[in-house]
């Protein structure tokens, strides 16, 4: 595919008939598979990471992610008073 290219053509007219069919023309079908895990350090830090890869799919830009990541958590408590523990 080079650049000006639509669906592999060079030119296509924006007609009434293209614009009928716009919806159809773009469809894409693909199939998505990843998962997770989250693993708490302590009561207020955790740590994460996910990956998702694409297996399967037409008309679209293939998907490859992975995400790291921290979780900070601190309280806040109403009336300035903290829970006993």
């Amino acid at each position: 595919m080079t650049d000006g290219e639509i669906h592999g053509e060079t030119f296509i007219p924006f007609t009434v008939e293209y614009r009928r069919n716009h919806d159809r023309l773009q469809r894409s079908n693909y199939l998505n598979l990843g998962g997770g895990v989250n693993f708490a350090v302590t009561n207020s830090l955790e740590i994460f990471a996910a990956a998702a890869k694409m297996v399967w799919g037409e008309n679209v830009h293939p998907l490859r992610g992975v995400s790291l990541g921290l979780n900070f958590h601190f309280g806040v408590h109403a009336g300035g008073r903290r829970p006993q523990s």
